[in-house]
């Protein structure tokens, strides 16, 4: 008796002390949080948007803004950007709708609201010509900013997206197959989740592998809803038209049925966009073991039609995201193509 007693006051103080511990991670990751959005966050009133963006570096350095991923955040470059600042450039990194702390617009909105977005806040920190790059979906914004800025624009990176159509990796693959592929994809998927507090959802999203401490660019993205519950971006999939497998499908064989945003995005033809390049172009490009990747042989077309401006550089045996894969090697990458830029416009 005496020892089961003891077993469950032991218990008791077990849960106690893990409790006070998750209490004080997210404490002391929130004060993180809060720190770094003193030092870099800052918020813009865009004609279409409420905007977050975070800057680093000085002013007067060379601009370069980046377009981070669908269900990311401008946190995305957190670990990469400290080199390229002291290499002397000055990053701004936004947060576009519905992502991070930016508000959903209220008007129906297509890719290139977000282009004239920036161009906005290039007006305001009186930027005229700057370094445009991006990953994934923001690769695809960044060659929509050169199609309607090309005069603003210094040079372009392009990070697993962007530099081709996304609509030709289904092009030559039967249906069944597609259908396949979409729903097992979406196996993987986290639905919209939401808590009675923000610490809770914070816990159920950080990666248990990192310390807490370097999660704390979660809090970027976890928001209230109107009834006082937090989730991580909750609402985004459903305003992007991928809240199902069905609705994802069905932006692929009926683009235009889908919203003006996803369809401005996934019917955009960069071959066509970059026809009369003339600043220096950046693709990274990763292949799996497979190297089947969808747009690999784009990215080669495009890169002999234009030898001079574009560099293609492939990451071999690497996924969607090679930047939070290798990083090192990443950032040497981009500070030898800033060099090429650099050069070419004699900065």
């Amino acid at each position: 008796m005496f020892f089961s007693s003891y077993s469950i006051y032991a218990q008791n103080d077990i849960h106690n002390y893990q409790k006070m511990e998750l209490q004080n991670d997210f404490k002391k990751s929130y004060e993180i949080y809060e720190e770094f959005e003193k030092e870099h966050g800052h918020f813009i009133q865009t004609p279409n948007t409420y905007m977050h963006y975070l800057t680093w570096g000085k002013i007067t350095d060379t601009p370069l803004i980046w377009i981070h991923g669908s269900f990311n955040s401008s946190y995305e470059i957190r670990e990469v950007v400290d080199e390229i600042v002291n290499a002397g450039y000055y990053v701004i990194a936004i947060d576009y709708y519905g992502h991070g702390k930016t508000n959903f617009p209220k008007q129906n909105v297509s890719i290139y609201n977000v282009v004239d977005d920036i161009r906005f806040l290039m007006d305001k920190l009186e930027i005229n010509k700057a370094i445009i790059g991006g990953f994934s979906m923001g690769g695809t914004i960044a060659t929509a900013f050169y199609d309607e800025y090309a005069s603003k624009t210094l040079g372009i990176i392009l990070e697993n997206g962007g530099s081709a159509c996304w609509l030709n990796r289904y092009q030559n693959i039967e249906r069944h197959i597609v259908d396949k592929n979409v729903n097992e994809m979406y196996k993987w998927i986290r639905a919209d989740t939401l808590f009675d507090s923000i610490s809770e959802a914070f816990e159920y999203y950080r990666d248990k592998k990192n310390t807490a401490y370097k999660e704390f660019w979660l809090f970027n993205s976890i928001k209230e809803d109107k009834n006082g519950l937090w989730g991580y971006n909750y609402g985004l999939r459903n305003w992007l038209d991928q809240s199902t497998p069905e609705s994802y499908i069905k932006s692929i064989y009926t683009p235009t049925s889908s919203s003006l945003f996803i369809s401005s995005l996934i019917m955009l033809q960069p071959n066509v966009i970059y026809r009369n390049l003339n600043v220096p172009l950046l693709i990274f490009d990763s292949q799996n073991d497979d190297n089947n990747d969808w747009d690999f042989n784009d990215n080669i077309n495009l890169k002999q039609s234009h030898p001079y401006y574009i560099d293609h550089i492939i990451y071999e045996k690497t996924g969607h995201g090679l930047h939070f894969k290798h990083p090192k090697r990443f950032i040497e990458d981009v500070l030898s193509f800033l060099q090429k830029v650099k050069n070419y416009h004699a900065l």
